[in-house]
């Protein structure tokens, strides 16, 4: 089941955004290595690939996979985060949707793809880009 596959608890359109939590749900301080608050996503397609763009405040990690059956690109975001929302989607064809929910460790953004990728990751302090060909 897709659904189960992509933690079950997905929010519907490239603008979506989860809440932020609530003091009372999160341990994590402002100073804490495991918080973060997004500051800007963008999805960049060109002739031969996308990018998908990620910024937030301090360095963090991402944990990307591909699912089969429809075609998709998994991206955990460990930690608790702040500001999470999903791209604007732009005409291309690479990327149909992007879709947000969460599993146990934090956020997942879910790329909703035309057809199998690679892909690549590459991060520089601040900034992750993730290389879909």
């Amino acid at each position: 089941n897709a659904q189960e596959a992509d933690g079950g608890q997905n929010a519907p359109g490239p603008t979506a955004s989860l809440p932020d939590p609530a003091p009372s749900q999160s341990s994590a301080s402002p100073g804490d290595k495991n918080s973060h608050t997004l500051l800007n996503i963008e999805l960049r397609p060109d002739g031969r690939q996308v990018t998908l763009v990620l910024e937030a405040d301090s360095p963090f990690k991402v944990k990307p996979f591909a699912l089969p059956g429809p075609d998709r690109l998994v991206i955990d975001l460990p930690g608790t985060w702040r500001g999470i929302r999903g791209p604007t989607v732009p005409e291309n064809r690479f990327v149909k949707n992007v879709r947000l929910g969460k599993n146990e460790k934090g956020p997942r953004i879910v790329l909703d793809l035309h057809r199998t990728m690679k892909h690549t990751v590459t991060q520089k302090d601040n900034v992750v880009e993730i290389v879909m060909q």
